[in-house]
């Protein structure tokens, strides 16, 4: 009983870490406006990026990445002897920051708190997928192309490093719901309307 409630603790405390809205808090702060409102209408780090400069969008990168890092953290730490609570609580802020309670349900895309959940389920799984991102992103000129081969990297290292059936379930639903939530922007690019990554990248501080 006692593991079940800290379980249950775990998957909420992750969740209402990724519900944290970064780029909203930024939005408002920055300039009284409502990101969703502006640019690509995502709340995340890129259109952050897009409509205030890449200082706030790193910023906002940073701690989506870290709402990740501290769910899986915090499973760990709850439920120590369950292999799998880790997957689970990062699931959870993945779904947060795509639902957020503290926004209107209206949240991101996952992508830089799923990379945060691969940072604190292995270091180096962590890395490889930030690599995926900029890599290849910056070789095809678009982030939509590298985020999904990211988000598919995921649970195939979670699968070939044996970790539980329930982690590798986990880590697959984190990552469906990533490659749902940016399956319009590879529409996007297959109509040449998609942002430019080595564009966005030199796009100057306003």
């Amino acid at each position: 009983m006692d593991n079940l409630l800290l379980l249950i603790t775990a998957l909420l405390l992750g969740y209402l870490a990724g519900s944290f809205p970064t780029a909203y808090i930024v939005g408002k702060v920055r300039s009284g406006i409502d990101i969703r409102d502006h640019g690509t209408k995502n709340m995340g780090a890129s259109n952050v990026h897009l409509v205030f400069g890449i200082v706030y969008g790193a910023a906002v990168m940073v701690i989506d990445t870290a709402k990740g890092l501290i769910a899986v953290l915090i499973g760990r730490w709850l439920v120590p002897d369950v292999a799998w609570v880790p997957y689970a609580a990062g699931t959870m802020a993945v779904f947060g920051h795509v639902f957020p309670i503290f926004a209107g349900f209206r949240g991101g895309k996952g992508a830089a708190t799923i990379a945060g959940v691969a940072l604190g389920i292995h270091f180096l799984l962590g890395l490889g997928v930030l690599a995926v991102y900029g890599v290849i992103g910056f070789i095809v000129n678009t982030l939509a192309i590298s985020s999904m081969l990211g988000f598919l990297l995921i649970p195939v290292v979670v699968f070939l490093s044996s970790a539980p059936w329930p982690a590798v379930l986990w880590s697959a639903a984190a990552s469906a719901l990533c490659i749902y939530r940016h399956w319009p922007n590879l529409q996007r690019y297959r109509r040449g309307e998609e942002i430019r990554f080595r564009d966005g990248l030199l796009r100057k501080q306003r």
